[in-house]
């Protein structure tokens, strides 16, 4: 076991090297991240956290600012009060501001900018990031050998780190508040397990703390409260008779819960005149149908789609047979905390890779981890072989991905089984790659198939009436969708013929496109969208982004590198996809085949030579 553990600390310090050299320069400051921070530098620097729309005019508000004040008045109402309001609670702020008065100090020797969003600020986070993992990895270790080996504690340590998406996390989306829980629950652990053993005033006291700060740094994880009444616990019956006869030490916790509340429900008063305010608008939870299932298994940021080896954690559960005072949690809190976090309206949690609240209990699931291999550190050396080959898989997985991430060839927040199935093995994209993401289907090769028929198309020659219809020579025309504008007109719509489609294997579409505005962010690319109505019905639906289409076979020509984020503007191209027939429904005659555009309402685009065809595989 110690060769193993000298690999994977060896191969942890290789890849956080390579991410380091290579990807360290990217901005912190962005989406949740500054969403977090943001109160750092109102508070301290600009002296507006309780009305973010002032700005002092010796010290006026930075741009970085001003646009998240937009944009969180775009995304959530005003209070009652008429006044922006910082939507995310203040635990990740209160978690980086030794980041924040470090830089600051820095700021002062050098004479550097004090704008509280610079490089030394930037870097401050980075170096906190890492600061926080470290401490969890050493706080679980330190938790783990009270049970288990001291070879076994550091395996199930290297595995966390290097085969899960909290690498990801400490190595490259610095900011985010997954890294500072993750180190929040293995302290709480610790303390918990301490607690228990030594049953002191001072350990109730911290504990209630610690329970406050991660309440209102993620809210959801209300179920760390059950980390120091379960743990080393057998059973229900165990845990009420502690209950009981810890009664007042547990009150005294509860109000030391509230000191990291009080400035929180503060800021609410201050900003909505409400000590108690919901701050995310009509975001919210559906506990009536939560997406588990989706959050655990789907491409979508799913959970073990990502980060495979905590499977072990799940079947740990089932081996806490040495120790089952660690046994009784671990379900407990996984199973409430999953239907919990998967009841939110966005359970993929999208921006980052994997399930990033799953982070946070990582710490209790190395006891599950633990367990495991144990278990399997009994068994005949051939299990332990077949193990450590799929234990290595699991986190090769880990590492592609994460890579593929970074490297702008994986969107995983809006990914497929087909797509991450072919980036395992796949490091360049092609066309091909783009569109099955899109449609999730697989592709043909052109040299497999052969045209059948077109059957329709639209090249807007004969529909120069129509005022969105531009010229584009002394012959030819095209369509233009102006801002403001989500749907286009339908562009061909076309009765189904069974006739039509005999001896057809894939339906193909096809539009030549021109983007003349590069777009801010992939959330506003258009669609070329197929759609199949039955009654006035939706019955079918496949999508292809454009404008990440437009100039990518011209740059493969010329051996250039693609990802899924490179938009080429005023740039004639075609794009298109293929769907394999028949599809996975029955078509009835006269169900009407649709293909349409869909954009949003800041995006421009011209389209012409809009065609759908029919192919059949060459014999």
């Amino acid at each position: 076991m110690k060769w193993i553990n000298s690999i994977l600390f060896s191969f942890s310090l290789l890849f956080s090297f390579f991410f380091l050299k290579n990807h360290s320069n990217n901005s912190i400051f962005h989406g949740d991240a500054l969403g977090y921070y943001i109160y750092l530098p109102a508070t301290f620097i600009y002296h507006n956290a309780t009305n973010l729309d002032s700005s002092a005019t010796d010290n006026p508000t930075p741009e970085i600012m001003k646009g998240y004040i937009e944009r969180g008045s775009y995304d959530n109402p005003k209070t009652p009060l008429g006044k922006s309001i910082i939507q995310y609670t203040i635990g990740t702020a209160i978690l980086e501001s030794p980041a924040f008065f470090a830089a600051q100090l820095y700021c002062i020797t050098t004479h550097t900018k004090d704008d509280g969003f610079g490089k030394p600020f930037e870097n401050a986070v980075r170096i906190l990031n890492w600061i926080y993992t470290i401490l969890g990895l050493v706080l679980t270790y330190f938790s783990l050998i009270e049970f288990y080996s001291k070879q076994l504690s550091w395996l199930v340590c290297n595995i966390i780190f290097i085969g899960t998406n909290l690498f990801y996390f400490t190595v490259y989306q610095n900011g985010m508040s997954h890294v500072p829980m993750f180190f929040c629950y293995a302290l709480l652990i610790n303390l918990s397990i301490n607690l228990v053993q030594k049953n002191n005033v001072l350990h109730y006291s911290i504990v209630g703390v610690l329970l406050g700060l991660m309440f209102i740094t993620r809210p959801t994880d209300v179920v760390a409260l059950f980390i120091p009444l379960f743990i080393l616990t057998n059973s229900m019956k165990e845990f009420a008779t502690r209950l009981k006869l810890n009664f007042t030490k547990w009150l005294l916790s509860i109000a030391f819960f509230m000191l990291p509340v009080i400035p929180q429900m503060l800021y609410w008063k201050a900003i909505s005149g409400s000590y108690i305010y919901y701050s995310y608008g009509n975001q919210g939870f559906n506990f009536l149908k939560p997406h588990i299932i989706n959050g655990l298994l789907f491409p979508s940021n799913g959970w073990l789609q990502y980060t495979p080896v905590m499977i072990l954690a799940i079947i740990g559960f089932f081996f806490f047979k040495k120790n089952k005072a660690l046994g009784f949690a671990n379900p407990i809190i996984f199973l409430l905390y999953s239907y919990l976090i998967y009841s939110w309206f966005c359970y993929q949690y999208i921006n980052g890779l994997g399930s990033r609240p799953m982070i946070h209990l990582y710490p209790l699931f190395a006891f599950s981890i633990a367990a495991f291999l144990s278990f399997l550190n009994e068994k005949k050396m051939l299990w332990r072989i077949l193990s450590s080959i799929i234990i290595a898989f699991f986190i090769y997985v880990n590492l592609v991905f994460s890579v593929q991430q970074v490297n702008g060839k994986l969107w995983s927040e809006f990914s497929s089984f087909l797509f991450n199935a072919k980036s395992l093995y796949k490091f360049d994209l092609t066309y091909n790659s783009l569109v099955e993401l899109d449609v999730e289907e697989n592709q043909p090769e052109l040299n497999q198939i052969k045209l059948v028929s077109v059957l329709e198309q639209n090249n807007f020659n004969d529909s120069i009436v129509n005022t969105n219809i531009i010229k584009l020579d002394s012959v030819n025309y095209c369509y233009q969708i102006n801002k403001g504008n989500i749907f286009s007109p339908i562009y061909i719509v076309k009765n189904f013929n069974p006739k039509d489609f005999e001896n057809v294997d894939y339906i193909k579409l096809s539009a030549d496109c021109m983007s003349p505005n590069a777009l801010p962010t992939i959330y506003w690319a258009s669609n070329l969208v197929f759609q199949i109505e039955r009654d006035n019905k939706q019955i079918y639906y496949k999508a292809c982004k454009i404008e990440n289409k437009l100039g990518v076979q011209e740059r493969l020509n010329h051996n250039e590198k693609i990802n899924l984020f490179t938009f080429t503007t005023n740039y004639w191209d075609n794009v298109s996809f293929y769907i394999p027939y028949p599809l996975y429904i029955d078509l009835k005659p006269n169900d009407k085949l649709r293909v349409f555009i869909t954009t949003q309402p800041s995006t421009e685009l011209q389209i012409d030579n809009i065609k759908l065809e029919l192919f059949e595989l060459k014999k």
